[in-house]
Formats: C-alpha cells, structure tokens, sequence
C-alpha cells in the first residue's frame, strides 16, 4: 500500500522502485557496515529500508508543500523543526550517517563512473540563501548550516573573517550593512562538525580525494594518503590502490580546531556536472537567441540606403527571421498546413483575366500599361501577356505567397497582420475553401482571391507608430526579401517581385473593369477605367503607387551600385588566365574548344548534313539591301546574287546519287514512297549540327548577345518583323541584335551588328543556300499537318527539329562542348562574364580616362544593354572596380574580329571558304580600319595588324594631347587618396593580432594573460564590405594559400580543454595525437581510424579554433543525422560554425568551421561557393566523417557516389571513421582521390567495456527471448540508462516495436519523415521509452553515452553495421553488453568482391566460428586486421565463450580460410605500426602543396569526363525520343499511320469498333506503374529520368506545375509493344523475359520492376531499344 501511496498527487512508488534494494544494499557494503552474507548486514538493512521510506514520504510532504526537502529530512532525523537555527544535540554522527543514506534518491546513487572535473558545483539554487548586500561580496548563505559561503572560492568563510576575505577579492566592504545582512539570514557564528560519509554541503567544492583503507581519513593526493598509512597503520600490510571517492571541506586546512579536514560525500556527480553544463549551455543559448533577434542599428550609417528608405529592418527586427519567412513561405503538400488548392486557385484566377486581353480595347490596355499617365502620357504598347506559358506560373508566386501570409495570420502571435473586419471574413472564407476537402471548386475560389486583392488594392493604407507597414502587399514584399541571416535583398534582387506584383495588379485590375461593364455597374471598359484610374496609376495613396516608387528607388540604386566581383586574375601578365567562381579558366584551353568545335562543325556539315558529297555555292561579293523591307527578301534573294538562284541544288544531288536517294526514299509505281524515320534523322542531325552553329555565333561574334534572341533569329524579312538578323555589311556577314533591355520601356530597337568568324560564315551561308531548300523539303514530309513547324525552316536562322532553340539549348550546348576542354562547363551567364573581364584586358586604350558611362560603347551594345550596366554587372575585376571603364575600340565589326584574332580564330571580313579558313592554318588575320577612317560603312580593304598596333597607333596619335590632361587627372586622383597606414608585420612565426580567438592558446610566454585577454578583445571587424570580384596578382604567384605556423599539438589539447571546460582532458589516445599532428601540418591527406569514442571529430573541430583567422575547415557528413548531432554538440560547446544548406547563396566568412551535408557538397552551386570563399578566405581541408560510407552505401546513395569529386580545390582531405578493414584501405584512398603518401593512422578499434553475447535461437522465439533479456537487464539499469534492438528489415521492426511497447526508429521515407525520426530519438534521450528498436539507419554516428544494451535481432547482414551497432554501447567507458540473437542456421551470402561491407565475414563470424572462437577476437580481426581476444588484455570483459572457456586460444581455431588483404597488407601479430608523422614545419607551407594540386586536378579531370559522358548521354536519349515525338507511338509501332499525323489521343485505333485499347483503359494502366525505392528521379508524368536539367526539368506532380516535353511518349510506347505481338515477341527475347510476360500485370510489373545496374528503369530502356531497332530497320 505504501508503494502506491499519493502524497499530494505525487506518486512514491515509482521513487522507491527506483531506489531499489539492490541499491541500498550496495551503499551499505560501500560502507563497511556488512556484507551480503552476514546477518548483521541482513538486519541493519530492514532498519534502515524502513527508515527510508519513512523519509522518503517526508521528503514529499515537504516538496508538496514548498518546504526545503532536505532540510526536512534533518530535521526529523535531528527530532526539530525545519525553521530551527541550530542542530539538535542528537549525535551529529548518527544523523549525519542517516542524512547520507536517506541523500540515496533517485539518479542520486553512488556513481559508477566519475567526472573528471576537478571541482563541480552542483547546486546553487534553492539550498543558498541570497541577499542583495552579499551578493555584491559574491557572498550567500547555507540554508541547511547557515554559514556563510563564498561563491568565488567555494569555501566557508566565518562571519569575523568576512571582511579579510572579501577585501583580498578586491570588494569593498561596508561592516553595517554586513551585520545586517547576516543577522537577517540567521548566520551562525560557528561551522558544524561533520564526522562521516553524508550528501554534498551546499556552497562548497568537491575535490577528487582517497579514502584510507584502515580509517576514515580523507586525504586528497595518493602521496598524502601513502604517508599517512606509513605513520598511522604501521602494522597493517601496505595497499596497493587507495579507493578513490568525492570530498568537501570548509576551509582550507580545516577551519576550526576539532573539524575533520574533509569528509566523503556521496551522489551521482555526473547528474551535478550535467546540470552545472546545462546552465552554461542555457545562458548560452539565451544569448544566441537574443543575437538571433535582429536590433535597429542606432547610426543610420550603418543601414544600407535601400533600407534606410524602406524601414523594413526596423518592422523585422523584434521577430525571429525564420518565422517571418515562413509567414510568406510558398505552401507545400507536405508542409503540414491544408492549403492545398491555393496556389492552383491563384493560377485558374490569373489565366482567366489573361484570357480576357484578346477582347479587350486596345485603349483599355494602353491604359492599363500606363503608369504615369500624366507625366508620360498614354502608352503606345498596349498591355499584353508573356510568350512563355511557364513565365506566369513565377509571375503569381507573389500573389500566393500574400494570400498565405493572410491565411497564416493569428491573432494570438506576437505577429499578425491587422486586418479590416470585412478584409479578415474573406480571409476567413479563403482559408476554408482551399483546404484539400473542401468542396469548393477552382473557379469558385478564385471569386474570393478577386474580392479579396480588389479590397486591399483599393484602400488606402495608412501607417502609424504601431503598424509602420499597414500595406499587406508592401508587408509580403519585405517578408519575402528576408534572408536567413536578417538581412535583406539587394535592391536588384527585389526589382523582379515588384514587377512581378504590378504585372498582377494589372491583370486583376482587367478583370474587375470587365466585371464591371459585363455587370452594368460602367458604361463601358473607359468608364469603368476612369473609376479605377487612380488605384493603377503613381502619386497617389494605394498599393500600386507604392510599389512603384519602391520599384524607382530599387531600379536607381541597382543601376548605381557596382556588383561584386566573379573573377581572380591568376595571370596579371597576358591576362590568358583566370578563377570564375572558383573554377580555372585557360583562354588556351577556350581557343582549343573554339578549334574542337570548328572541326565538329565542317565534320557535320560535311558528312551528317551533305552526306559526304562535295557540293558548293562559290561567292566572291554577296549584295545585299539594307533598305529593302519586303517580306521574304534576305541577300539569298537578291536577283545581283546569281550564285543563289537555284536553292535545289542539294536536292538534285541527293535525287542524283542513288545510295543516298534510296537512303531517303524508294520508288513504287511511279511513286516515290518517302522513308520518314530517316529523313527525321537527317532533320536531328541537322539540329546538332545548328547547335554547333548556334555556339559559334555566341561564343566568336564578338560580346554575346543575348541568348534568348540569338535563337530566335531571322535570316529573311517577316510580315510581323521587317528586319532580317542575317545581313552582309561589305565582306562581313553579320548578325544584327535588335534586343535590348531598354526597349520594351522605349519602344525602340537598336540594330547591333556582329560579324562571324570566317568559317562560320561561310558555312552558315552555304546551309541557308545549299541544305535549308532541303531541309524545308523534309519537314514538309515528317510535318504534314504541322504548318508552324514548315515556317521555321522557312525563316529563322537556327531550328532545334520541329521547334526554335531556346537559351536553356545553347547553354547545354556550350557546356557539351566545354566540359572536356575547360574542365568547367560554361553556360550563357558564365560566358558573358568571362568573355567581358577578357575584352576588357584585350581592348584596353586610352579612351578609357576620356569617356564616361552615360555614352554607350560598341562592345556593350552588342551585349544588349548600356555601357554602364556592362561596367557595374558583366566581368568585374578589382582593376575594374578602381578604375574607368575598359572598353575601346569604336567600330562594331573590329570588335567582334579583333575578339576572333584573340581566340585564334580567322576572323570575319573577306567572304574566303572555309576550307581555307580553318584555325590550324589560317593566314594573318585582317582588320577593318581604325578607328581614324570614320563610323560609317566599314571599308572592304582590309590591312594586316594587331591589337597591339591599333592600341600603339592610337597612342602615338592622342599622347600629345592628353599628356597634360591625364597627368592633371591623375595628380587630382592621388591627391584626394588618403594616406594608408601599413599594416604592423608580424616578428615572428607567432605573432597574431591581439583579439585572438577563445579558443587559442593563452601561455603566459607567446600571448596575453587571461585577464588581458579579457581586456583587451575587440570583435573581428571587416574592415571592408565589398570584396573585389577579382584580384589581379603576379604570374609567378598564386592566389593567398592557407599559411599555418607549428601550431603544435600541445595548443591542440589547450584548445580541447577549453572547449570541453574540463583542465584534466587528455588525449584519447596517441593515436589521436598523432592525427592531430598531421593534420595541422597540412602536408599530406590523413584516414584517421579512431575507435568510437576515439576524438575523431576534434579533428575538425580543434583546428577550425587555431586557424580562425588563417584559413577555413570544411566538415562533410553523409548522414542527415550526423548534421543533427554535430550542430547540437557545437552548439553546446559553443564553436561557432555555420550550415550550407540547399540553394543557400555565398557563405560567410567568420564562421571557420562550414558543415555540409555529402549531397549539398557534390551540387556546382556548392563548388562555386566554396570556391568563392576561397578568394576571400582560404579553405584548408575537407574533412569527411563516416568515411567508410561511401564504400559500402554508394549502390544506393547516389551522393556517395564519384565522391572523388568533393576534392574541388587544392587542399587537404582528411577521412574520418571507426571501421575501416585494412583490406578496405586502398580503396577509399582511391575513392577519395587522396594523394599517393597520404597518411592512414590506426588506433586498435577493441572496446574493452563490451560483453559480447552471442545466441542461437530458433526464429519463432527470437523475439520473446529479446523480451526476456531486455526485462532482465533493465532491473539494474540507473535513470539514464538506455537499450537499443536492431532489426533487419522493418516488418521484424514493427513486431518487435508492439512487443515492447515502444518507438521504432527507420530510415523509410514513406514510414518516417526527419521530423519523425527526430522526434523517436529525443523521446528515448528523455527516457520516455528506455528502449529503443531501429534499423541500421540509427547505428551510425548517434552517441548517446549511456546505452548498456545491444541487441541484434535476427541475423545481421553486414559486419561493418554489425559493429557500428554494437559499438553504440558504453560510449561512457562503463560496462555494457552486446547481444546476437540469430536463427540456428543460414545459407552462405554471395557478397561482390571487394566484400567492404562484410557479408561473408559477418556470415562467418556468427555461424562458422560463431561460439567456437572469442567473439572480440573475431569482431577486431575484421576490423583492424589482427585479433584480440578477452583473455589478452586484463581490462576486456569476457564475452560469453571466454566466460565459459578461458583458457582457449582462439588463434588455434581456423574454420574459414584466412581473410586476404589487398594490395600489400597482411595480418601481421601486434598492432599495425603507425606511419611516422613529418614534423611541423617552422617555416610557412608552400603556396600550394604539389600532392594536393595534383589530386584536384585528377579529381577535376574525372568529374569533367563524368558530365560529359552524362551530357552526351543525354544529348543521344532526347535524339532518340524526338524519333516518338509529335507522332502517334501505336501507329508508330504498327508501322502504319491511320489518319495521317495525330497525337496519340486522337489515334483511331482506341475508338475502333474493337479497339485494342480504350484512352480510358490507357490511362488506368498508366496509374499502375509506380515506382520503387530502386528507381531514382523518374517523373510520374512522362516516365522519364531526370538525369540532369536539360534531359528533364525539376519534378512537379502530375497534372501541376510544369509540362514535360515528352509527355505521353514512353508509357504508351511500352504499351503499344506489349499489345503488339510482333513487336513483344521480338523484345522478351532481347530482355531475356519470353516466358514472363505472359499477362499484361505480369508485363507491368517488370516495367517498374528493381531495374538492371546502370539503367534507370526497365520501362525507358524498353523504349530506347524500340526506337534503336526500329531507327536501325528504317536506315
């Protein structure tokens, strides 16, 4: 009854369980008092079990009722009242004794393991009285003895020796208020006598002390007890250890005559030293989150001018940034909230009004597009809607993000937005209607978003003290400009959400004029406008104003602020070399992808597009006219070019030639019957071989255009566009951009010529006359019925099959074909920048100190925008940013030439053909005349010369004039700098800046003492802002390497004893050492395998402290949770670190420590990051915990595969693990990319503390005799004590979980989310459930220290899961035990070759050796490559058949052949040696270490023949599905088109009165094929794998989002073969399957079936063999 007993609603039986008799009989055998044995101990224990529980029941009456606890036991025990001032006289040793045992509470008992702290204070909260005058003596109060305490020192301090004390503390003391202060807290004038064991005093230190073993002396050093037993216990036989234990004292040297020095006392110190943590990490964390919290910058010097006009920092500031980002975060399926038909609402909303524009006047529109009508007038271009579908979809993503701000608003938050009352009801009504079950319909819900933007875009937003942003749209916008870290866009960055919401207005806007008018409310669409003007229009005090003079002041400061800079200069000499991003860039290897890509070029046109005939158009002067604006005149047919008049001259050729006339047709009766499939072909190569072109225009015409009108260019006049792009200005052929960004405000075209190289013009030419009547000709066949497609092969420049090219094709394109040669591959954006630096170094003159950005330069008008946005965005340099402007030469056409000349290319300018233009043996270049013949119609004379003589002619000519022009300027220019105050060098090696890190070393003999320190420290300020986007330096030097003097690793272990607050930390062991060692050297790559609890991540962590300032420390985890663990450990130690996370921009550089996720490291946006911040902060290492991952995880983690290519710069590497086989060691250096001597440091990986455990156990009852075990082990497990069961696969899980009634912790994305995962392991941390089931997903990396059980349920597949799992036991260096409980039998596994997973060593360790050999023995063999046994070592606790037979050698015992180790290794008979460690240098690095530059290179080279292979890959797959594309795939696979062309819904075989398949029954079928976990990144709409953007955009959902571009081409396809017996029979023989796919579920399961190594699914590689069968019969 007393077990269940309720005192105050506090139940005592759980507290006397856990009290136990078990431990109350262990504490009195501590004492001495008995032994288990004896019937004095027998009796003494039921006295004192019923005294306990008699003061347990005290100790929760006095809890219950605000009492001090404690003291309340005392005081019984003393026969007094709590409130009672002075001992009763009862024997103090009686009570004391009493008052010990009665502390035995529970996660109090005697600790199994201590601390090593030197002193822990453990409370210092209730049991301390506290008074305002004392604590400013740092002062307080006993409660139990009420004396005095000093909570500097720890010691007792009498009430006459205060005032000495306090003053050697430097206080001053005020002897009235003293006695005040102590008369009111009742001090004692004397301290009590204390005589034996008994809880920790409150307000005092606990030392580590010995116990005599004779007597109760107490003693704190081994030395003073040895002398105190030699003087004191003569006759008694010398110890050979003293028991260590826990003791306090008052003062030292004992205080007053008749106290003993020190006392033992009893607890558990480790639940003291956890809170004492817990209280540091609290405050902590209670400063991080007050510095999380954005404050308003007092100076408005310190805000930024876009800011300073917005005031939103000051709106943000007092709200936490990520709750802020989420209030306008985008909704999500998976998100949680049930706004699921939002975002589709907000799309039919806006798809509507824009249906709307085709009936609408053209003066409604016109207005509409009128921002400004009285300043500016009427706009002559009407408002019109985009030419992309897809640009819409991005358009409203503001819109929705308002909405869902609205939605998301609570009142009950500290932030909410305020609402008018009829405003918040429509909200009101949004919120339920677009929730996943309501019944609402799309169009019925876009009436409410109509009523609900009409009513905050037609109210006047007026702001006030409390609401300084009232406006919701102008909210949303400042919402969704916040950064991560607080901080806001850049006003460039905010333009395009502006534009985005006026875009939207306007529309909305339409649609409530033509409301109107349908309603009757307005005469007209005019007199409804008249009404509205004024929301629509600027200066005036709606939304719309508002974004529009945001959208001013964004616009001037983004013209006006220089963008920051992309390039390093690593070459100041020619200018040949550079670092974009990060990434090398050679202008030799660019000339050698510009020769590459001219051979591919004459290759194709030579053999793909003519078909290895020799036929051309010769040409010496081509006319052409300028002026002449008719439609279909180009130079083509101009009736003066004569050579042009036949364009079938290609075509009588082919007909001619009878192979190629019967490879594109054949004769039957008198007809010719036309071979589609081939002449489609023809029609791709063609395509690839306009790619070729297409990149030559780009990349040789001078400054890159703009790609999106590059593809879409003319080379005849239009009935919509009179001007042609394809022009021949004197012997040029040029291209004309018309595009540029002013001319949709202005409504002007400018016409920007670029002249082509020579074999690019004369091999366009020759396509336009010779191959395009052709071309036209075959499209007219394979596109019957598809007129749109005919007129482009009639009229543009460039067509990608049956469509035009878009910018996304010329990039892939460019990076196909600069992958190989560059090692990089360029896109249209990372060209313009790096072609721009070039030009700027390659066309340098002296017109740069005379010309200003307001006048347009050629180079930048060929680019399509102003000078002045190409000197503040395009190839910035740190030459750029001080400096003018660098551009020069004044003629169009010599810009794009003399580019040509640099590119070793033969430029453009006298019509020669290109067989005798070709780079490799081309004639000097020629030049249009300088600049001095004039601007007008370029001379066809052209002389010889070079950049170099121009540049010279030029100054020979403008020197005399300018001499005392540019001397004046540049006096002016000096004069106005200020004088630089150099930099203090360092005297030695040592010598750092005075505001070292924390962290960092602070001996007395190199650096300040702590309290200087203290002192002293200032903040680590940046002293500049913006970074120069590139800096030129020397040839001969390389960019700033990392420089790290002998750190030492005796700084090493200072730092780790800071970090950890503990003076008495260690190294783990030597070899921890000596792998800190290497590292810190920096002279070769290091594996360090450490055994779990090793230190292995203070190889990370410690060196990011010491080099803080020197050079950054990348941390990669392959694991999520990892992540988890390690911000949660960093944090709690307080090292400052920072995540790269997905789509995540620049990384900063203050943080020195940069984790990152294996996935996130292998993106290109995280190369070019990293890359980034290595220009401005070098990077020193990579750092790869759980490296052993990559080796066994990499057939199914696609992250971990190539994972060489994380070595994306010259640095270290340094791989992390605890299991590592020898025999595995070659190949993770190999994986890896380390260098030839990088270093492998072994620790022996043997775990002393374990008891393994091995049953054999039939599988019925596996999991009841799990049960048994775990009931049994959980009887003498303390609070914190804690179990794990791994099961094999998750079915086991699940059984088990029921049965124990607890969590099941897996790594099945459909079972679990992150979330959920977290979730299940905090749970059991908190001890909700001790126990915890989980897969191998948990074994690695997590390290909760007190795990007393491992089991292993059922048989473990992999030795190295097998020991990751066991090795999460005893982290805590206490005895804990392992457990196998497996079936009595199992078949040998067939494991691949290199075995690094350890199957058939996991097969014979359980079931060949299983309990014939020592299980540790068996456990270290594998895994250092010798064994050791129980036996061996002293400290090892026995496993289950050492206990049973101690004597055997398990040496002796050979079942299985011996493991063979590659490479070299053998198992040799004591531990491996450890490689000897160079020794830190004295003297700095070298700038860059040969070893490493040569493994990034290496590593470089096989990621750029990696991604070519992908794009090439992917360039033949989207060849082979244009085969299927536009066309019917049953008519195509019954070899027949019924109809003519049609799509496959349209197909008459599915409406035939006996179709072979229905659309409907399609569609069904179409559902069935879901993929596995096998399968990675298929789109459920079209079946096809993203295997990068250009094979597949980003995933959408079905039926949302984005469309496929192959949509309806795969899954039918593999449908059509089934149905198609032929067709089935011929591909169940090629796949090996004739017997299997017997029904069509049969056949639609081995469609989404696990599919074969290297393939993506077995329903793609079933379509690419059709079409290569059938593209192989039509050729």
């Amino acid at each position: 009854m007393l077990m269940q007993h309720e005192v105050f609603g506090c139940s005592l039986g759980p507290s006397l369980k856990r009290i136990g008799r078990h431990n109350v009989l262990s504490y009195i055998e501590r004492t001495g008092y008995c032994t288990k044995d004896n019937s004095r101990g027998k009796a003494l224990l039921a006295i004192l079990w019923l005294v306990l529980w008699t003061f347990i029941i005290i100790y929760k009456l006095a809890e219950n009722a605000g009492i001090d606890a404690v003291s309340a036991i005392q005081a019984a025990a003393r026969g007094t009242d709590t409130r009672m001032r002075s001992p009763s006289p009862i024997n103090s040793a009686i009570s004391m004794s009493i008052t010990g045992a009665g502390q035995i509470l529970p996660d109090s008992m005697l600790p199994r393991h201590h601390s090593p702290d030197v002193s822990v204070l453990l409370h210092q909260g209730p049991s301390l009285i506290h008074d305002s005058y004392l604590d400013t003596l740092n002062l307080a109060v006993n409660t139990e003895f009420k004396f005095l305490c000093c909570e500097l020192c720890e010691t007792a301090v009498l009430a006459k020796h205060a005032k000495s004390h306090v003053k050697k503390h430097g206080l001053h003391f005020d002897s009235i208020k003293f006695h005040e202060a102590i008369l009111k807290a009742g001090v004692l004038p004397d301290l009590p006598i204390i005589s034996s064991i008994r809880f920790p005093i409150h307000g005092l230190s606990i030392q580590d002390a010995f116990s005599c073993n004779h007597c109760s002396k107490i003693l704190l050093s081994v030395r003073k007890i040895g002398e105190h037993v030699a003087g004191q216990h003569r006759d008694v036989p010398s110890a050979s250890a003293w028991r260590p234990c826990k003791a306090q004292r008052f003062q030292k040297g004992g205080g007053q005559p008749g106290h003993q020095l020190l006392w033992e006392v009893s607890g558990d110190f480790d639940a003291g030293a956890t809170t004492t943590d817990q209280v540091v990490l609290d405050v902590l964390n209670k400063i991080g989150k007050e510095l999380a919290v954005t404050t308003v910058p007092q100076d408005d010097r310190m805000v930024s001018p876009w800011l300073l006009t917005t005031r939103w920092h000051e709106h943000t500031c007092a709200h936490p940034t990520g709750y802020l980002r989420d209030m306008v975060a985008i909704p999500k399926d998976n998100d949680g909230e049930d706004l699921s038909k939002l975002k589709d609402a907000v799309e039919v909303y806006f798809q509507d009004a824009l249906d709307l524009l085709p009936t609408t006047d053209e003066i409604t529109l016109q207005r509409l597009n009128s921002p400004d009508p009285v300043k500016l007038g009427i706009s002559n271009t009407p408002f019109h809607k985009h030419q992309e579908k897809e640009t819409m979809r991005r358009y409203i993503l503001p819109i929705v993000a308002l909405l869902a701000m609205l939605i998301r608003s609570d009142e009950s938050s500290d932030y909410h937005i305020p609402m008018p009352p009829d405003l918040q009801h429509l909200v009101i009504a949004l919120d339920s209607s677009v929730a996943g079950d309501s019944p609402y319909q799309l169009s019925d819900i876009s009436l409410i978003i109509h009523q609900i933007l009409m009513h905050i875009w037609t109210t006047k937003w007026k702001r006030t003290t409390e609401n300084l942003i009232p406006d919701p749209t102008e909210r949303c916008l400042a919402l969704l400009t916040l950064q991560k870290d607080g901080s806001f866009k850049e006003p460039k960055d905010v333009t395009g959400i502006i534009a985005k919401d006026e875009y939207c207005i306007r529309l909305a806007f339409l649609a409530e004029i033509r409301n109107r008018v349908a309603l009757g409310e307005a005469e007209d669409e005019s007199a409804a406008f008249d009404k509205l003007q004024p929301h629509l229009t600027e200066h005036n005090h709606y939304t719309f104003s508002r974004l529009r003079s945001l959208q001013h002041r964004a616009s001037s400061l983004a013209y006006s602020t220089a963008g920051l800079p992309r390039i390093w200069w690593t070459d100041a000499t020619t200018w040949h070399t550079m670092l974009y991003k990060g990434n090398h860039i050679n202008l030799d290897d660019v000339r050698k992808m510009l020769a590459d890509t001219e051979a591919k070029l004459v290759d194709a046109w030579e053999n793909s597009v003519l078909k290895g005939l020799r036929v051309r158009i010769d040409y010496h002067t081509i006319a052409d006219d300028l002026t002449n604006k008719d439609v279909g005149y180009s130079f083509l047919s101009d009736p003066r070019n004569a050579c042009f008049a036949r364009r079938d001259q290609l075509l009588d050729a082919f007909f001619r030639n009878q192979d190629i006339f019967a490879h594109f047709g054949v004769v039957r009766q008198g007809e010719v019957i036309w071979n589609k499939g081939n002449l489609r072909k023809w029609l791709q190569d063609y395509a690839d071989f306009h790619s070729l072109l297409l990149l030559r225009c780009e990349m040789l015409s001078g400054a890159p255009g703009r790609g999106t009108e590059l593809t879409a260019m003319t080379y005849r006049n239009t009935s919509t566009r009179p001007t042609r792009n394809l022009v021949i200005l004197g012997k040029h052929v040029a291209m004309l951009c018309i595009y540029s960004k002013t001319g949709a405000l202005t409504g002007k075209d400018k016409l920007i010529p670029h002249s082509l190289d020579a074999v690019t013009s004369d091999i366009l030419i020759q396509d336009l006359a010779l191959a395009r009547p052709f071309a036209e000709f075959a499209a007219s066949i394979c596109f019957l019925n598809k007129t749109q497609v005919r007129e482009l092969y009639r009229q543009q420049m460039f067509i990608k099959f049956d469509r035009l090219f878009n910018s996304n094709d010329l990039s892939a394109t460019m990076t196909r074909h600069s992958l190989a040669p560059l090692n990089y591959g360029l896109t249209i954006n990372s060209w313009r920048h790096i072609q721009t630096a070039w030009k700027r170094k390659f066309r340098c003159s002296t017109e740069d100190l005379l010309e200003e950005d307001t006048e347009d330069t050629i180079d930048a008008l060929q680019a399509g925008h102003s000078r002045a946005t190409e000197n503040r965005i395009y190839g910035l340099s740190v030459e750029t940013l001080a400096g003018p402007a660098e551009d020069v030469l004044p003629l169009f056409l010599n810009a794009s030439t003399m580019w040509q000349i640099k590119c070793k290319s033969v430029p453009g300018g006298d019509l020669r053909p290109y067989a005798q233009a070709r780079s490799n043996d081309h004639s000097p270049p020629m030049l249009m005349p300088d600049a001095r013949q004039g601007r007008g119609a370029p001379s066809n004379n052209s002389t010889p010369a070079n950049a170099d003589d121009v540049a010279h002619r030029v100054i020979e000519l403008l020197t005399p004039v300018l001499t005392s022009t540019i001397q004046a300027a540049i006096s002016n220019a000096v004069a106005s700098v200020p004088k630089a105050t150099p930099f203090p060098i360092p005297k030695s090696k040592d010598s750092f800046p005075a505001y070292q890190h924390q962290f960092q070393d602070e001996s007395e003999e190199e650096y300040p003492s702590e309290a200087e320190v203290c002192v002293d420290e200032i903040p680590n300020v940046e002293t500049n802002s913006r970074e120069p986007e590139s800096l030129a330096i020397p040839s001969n030097i390389q960019p700033p390497p990392f420089c790290t003097p002998d750190i030492g690793v005796d700084r090493a272990l200072t730092a780790m004893k800071t970090m950890l607050h503990d003076q008495v930390v260690a190294w783990a062991s030597e070899q921890q050492r000596q792998a800190m060692a290497a590292v810190l050297a920096q002279q070769t790559d290091v594996v360090a395998v450490l055994r779990t609890g090793g230190g292995k991540s203070m190889l990370a962590i410690i060196p990011s402290i010491l080099e803080k300032d020197r050079g950054a420390t990348v941390l990669i985890l392959p694991l999520n949770s990892l992540m988890m663990d390690f911000e949660r450990w960093l944090k709690s130690m307080g090292v400052p670190f920072q995540i790269y996370g997905a789509n995540q921009g620049s990384l900063n550089p203050r943080e020195n420590l940069i984790l990152v996720t294996a996935d996130q490291a292998r993106t290109k946006g995280w190369r070019e990051s990293i890359s980034v911040l290595n220009q401005r902060k070098p990077i020193v290492r990579f750092v790869f915990d759980e490296s052993h991952l990559p080796l066994i995880a990499n057939d199914y983690r696609e992250a971990l595969q190539h994972i060489y290519e994380l070595r994306s710069l010259a640095v270290q590497m340094v791989l992390l693990t605890a299991t590592l086989p020898p025999s595995s060691v070659p190949d993770i250096k190999s994986s890896f990319g380390l260098g030839k001597d990088a270093l492998v440091v072994r620790q022996c990986t043997n775990r002393e503390e374990l008891t393994y455990f091995l049953e054999k156990v039939p599988p019925t009852d596996l999991i009841s005799r799990a049960v048994a075990i775990l009931e049994l082990e959980r009887a003498t497990w303390e609070n914190r004590d804690r179990a794990l069961v791994f099961v094999p696969t998750l079915a086991l899980g699940e059984r088990v979980a029921e049965e124990v009634d607890c969590s099941f912790y897996n790594g099945n994305r459909r079972s679990m989310t992150d979330e959920d995962r977290n979730s299940v392991y905090h749970s059991w941390v908190r001890g909700d459930s001790k126990i915890m089931v989980a897969t191998s997903a948990f074994s690695t990396g997590n390290d909760y220290p007190n795990v007393r059980l491992v089991i292993h349920l059922d048989r473990p597949w992999e030795m190295l899961e097998f020991i990751q799992g066991q090795g999460r036991a005893g982290r805590d260096g206490l005895p804990a035990k392992c457990y196998a409980l497996v079936p009595p039998t199992a078949s040998r596994p067939t494991a691949p070759a290199p075995d690094h997973k350890g199957k058939t060593a996991m097969y014979e360790h359980l079931y060949l050796y299983g309990l014939k050999r020592c299980l540790r023995y068996g456990i270290t063999l594998h895994n250092d490559g010798i064994g050791i046994s129980c036996c061996s070592l002293s400290s090892n606790q026995l496993c289950c058949v050492c206990a049973r037979d101690p004597n055997h050698n398990p040496t002796d015992i050979r079942i299985a052949p011996a493991p063979r180790l590659r490479c070299g290794f053998s198992a040799p008979s004591l531990p491996p040696s450890i490689t000897p460690i160079p020794a830190a240098s004295s003297s700095f690095p070298p700038a860059e270490n040969p070893g490493f530059v040569e493994a990034m290179k290496r590593s470089n080279n096989l990621r750029s023949e990696r991604e070519q292979e992908v794009t090439d890959r992917v360039h033949s797959i989207r060849r082979a599905l244009e085969f299927l594309k536009h066309t019917c795939s049953f008519c195509k696979i019954w070899g027949d088109q019924i109809g003519g062309d049609h799509e496959l819904s349209r197909c008459p075989r599915l409406s035939m009165s006996q179709p072979i398949v229905s659309w409907g029954q399609y569609i069904e079928w179409r559902r069935e094929l879901v993929y596995s976990a096998n399968h990675k990144k298929i789109c459920y709409a079209c079946h096809i794998p993203q295997i990068n953007d250009d094979m597949h955009r980003q995933f959408t959902k079905a039926g949302k989002g984005l469309t496929c571009e192959f949509a309806d081409i795969v899954a039918p396809t593999a449908l059509g073969i089934f149905l198609h017996h032929p067709t089935q029979q011929e591909a169940a023989v090629h796949f090996r399957q004739t017997l299997l796919w017997s029904s069509l579920a049969k056949f639609t399961n081995w469609l989404v079936a696990e599919p074969r190594p290297g393939s993506y699914s077995n329903l793609f590689d079933l379509v690419l063999w059709f079409i290569g069968t059938r593209e192989a019969q039509t050729s």
